[in-house]
């Protein structure tokens, strides 16, 4: 790495750290390849295909890798399907025709202290799925798409255990009793994990989409600067956001 680039405005300045050190040395050589940044413990230094920019390090903001933030149509899709989930299991247990209709519980015994453990359990996964829905739906609100898409996945993957859990303790009920006729579970449950499938293969696309899309983004008081993570190494850009933090943490500390 060097120590100074003949662009640098004060002859003081030293290099903190480099993005594409390759592509600093091949433009210096007269041959654009990809943008590059420069950390000085004065100055940023970028170049992209727009141009160059400098800003003083002092306006820096933060660094690191960051997810893209409009929803895509692949997050739509897998929240539609979330939500989807939560319903079918919410009518299931609620349904008056359902197998495990909790309200018949309740009628039964009377008081939810005389419930059996099932019940409980049943109610559980329905209050959990619930409370992920609102939660990651708050967290769409505040425009957190990468704590929401996390907790969306896993509410899917928990919807999707438990209709597979459902679906698997019917076709043993059904083992054991004989097949007498074809009632609301038997086309409801393979039906609701039909969706919680078709819901986490979504939830697996809307990953893989995500991180082909993240960049690296060096962010300051005008804006921010972006770079593909996978045209550079992880050493550099670990180097970089390790060098940015120590030069605000000086700042901070005057």
């Amino acid at each position: 790495m060097r120590e100074q680039y003949p662009f640098f405005r004060e002859e003081d300045e030293r290099t903190r750290a480099v993005i594409g050190a390759d592509a600093a040395e091949a433009d210096l050589g007269g041959e654009y390849q990809k943008p590059y940044a420069i950390l000085t413990q004065k100055r940023l230094y970028c170049k992209n295909e727009a141009g160059n920019f400098i800003t003083q390090s002092a306006d820096l903001r933060g660094v690191g890798k960051s997810f893209p933030p409009e929803l895509t149509q692949w997050f739509w899709a897998e929240v539609v399907c979330m939500v989807l989930l939560v319903c079918m299991v919410i009518f299931y247990h609620f349904a008056p025709w359902g197998h495990n209709n909790l309200n018949d519980y309740y009628s039964a015994v009377g008081s939810l202290a005389q419930m059996p453990a099932s019940a409980y359990f049943d109610l559980l996964v329905s209050v959990l799925l619930c409370l992920e829905c609102v939660i990651a739906y708050i967290f769409i609100f505040q425009k957190s798409f990468t704590a929401a898409h996390r907790l969306v996945s896993v509410a899917i993957i928990t919807a999707l255990a438990y209709s597979i859990f459902l679906c698997s303790k019917r076709l043993l009920d059904h083992s054991l009793t004989g097949w007498i006729g074809v009632s609301f579970d038997d086309v409801f449950l393979p039906l609701m994990s039909l969706v919680a499938i078709i819901s986490f293969v979504l939830s697996v696309i809307n990953s893989w989409h995500s991180k082909r899309n993240v960049t690296f983004q060096i962010t300051h008081n005008a804006g921010a600067f972006s770079f593909n993570p996978r045209l550079y190494s992880s050493a550099e850009l670990k180097h970089f956001a390790a060098q940015v933090k120590t030069l605000k943490a000086g700042d901070a500390n005057g």
